[in-house]
């Protein structure tokens, strides 16, 4: 599909109520303007693949998800090592 370059504009109730709910990460921030401007775009005689879009949010779900771990991890990391040593500190 071939998507010529045109100024995207989202309503802000539709980004917020989306970033609410995969967080308000700069990936999920570009993604959804993709998304919005491909939607716009999009031949509507070939319409996108409802499956296909499906797919990339729960893709970009579980990313963030895994980040959100591998933070969590890092700063449990971070406790024990500066417990061992006979610090601690909150964060």
């Amino acid at each position: 599909m071939n998507v010529n370059a045109t100024s995207s504009s989202s309503s802000a109730s539709g980004t917020s109520s989306s970033s609410s709910l995969f967080g308000t990460s700069d990936t999920t921030q570009t993604f959804l303007k993709l998304l919005t401007t491909e939607l716009q775009n999009q031949d509507p005689t070939s319409p996108m693949d409802p499956t296909t879009m499906v797919s990339q949010i729960v893709q970009l779900n579980q990313l963030s998800e895994t980040m959100t771990i591998g933070q969590t991890v890092q700063a449990i990391a971070n406790y024990l090592g500066a417990s061992a040593s006979g610090t601690t500190t909150n964060g």
